[in-house]
């Protein structure tokens, strides 16, 4: 967690990404994005700056969406064999996943080429999760503006989904931030911002325990919460 910005409505976020990103050098950067911000004016200001995006297509565009399955269903027929694959394999909190990643050029019809412009792959993303007993399969569908490159794809959306894992559940879990009652925007603002500063400092410890014991640990022993602070 670098920054934080809030946004000044809650359909606003768009215009504050968008701000967010002429604050940063994204120069040979692939930035990470969910659906709602599958905008052509974000994308076109990323590849202005030198920048790369992934990112996900979901309902908000229909026929796009639409497109890029009927894209990717002639390589399902065939079970993918054809195209560049990425498989992954994982198992934790009595969960078992595996994800394959697949890459093809973005051979989009030519009035969708003409609104994403700067599309150069289509990415997809299947997703087999199995947890007592039960096996769900989803499939997830991106833009991007990288080359093939189906491992550095795989890597792209991995670390998008560990910010979910990382930031906003551990911030939920840890600090509780869903049940939060304060009513102030300027007061949440700063607890926020708060609660982002300490995350940092656990997250940096490589003491190999929870964060919740990581904090309790800081609260009863002086020095560890020295090493937090200073290092």
């Amino acid at each position: 967690m670098l920054y934080q910005q809030d946004t000044k409505t809650k359909g606003s976020e768009v215009a504050t990404v968008r701000e967010l990103l002429h604050m940063l050098d994204i120069q040979d950067a692939v930035l990470t994005f969910d659906a709602l911000h599958c905008n052509k004016e974000t994308l076109a200001q990323i590849v202005k700056r030198k920048g790369d995006y992934v990112v996900q297509v979901k309902g908000n565009q229909p026929t796009l969406r639409k497109t890029i399955e009927a894209l990717f269903q002639p390589h399902w027929e065939t079970n993918a064999t054809d195209i560049p694959m990425f498989i992954e394999s994982n198992k934790g909190h009595g969960r078992e996943e595996h994800r394959t990643t697949f890459q093809i050029p973005a051979l989009l019809p030519k009035e969708l080429a003409k609104q994403w412009p700067s599309v150069k792959s289509l990415i997809a993303v299947e997703r087999e999760r199995k947890r007592n007993g039960t096996t769900t399969i989803d499939t997830h569908y991106y833009l991007s503006s990288l080359d093939i490159e189906v491992e550095l794809a795989a890597r792209a959306v991995r670390q998008h989904w560990h910010i979910e894992n990382q930031q906003h559940w551990v911030l939920d879990v840890t600090f509780k931030e869903d049940m939060s009652r304060i009513g102030d925007r300027d007061n949440a603002k700063k607890m926020a911002l708060f609660h982002r500063i300490v995350l940092n400092l656990l997250q940096q410890h490589p003491l190999k325990v929870s964060k919740p014991s990581k904090m309790r640990k800081a609260a009863w022993n002086g020095d560890f919460r020295s090493e937090l602070f200073f290092g």
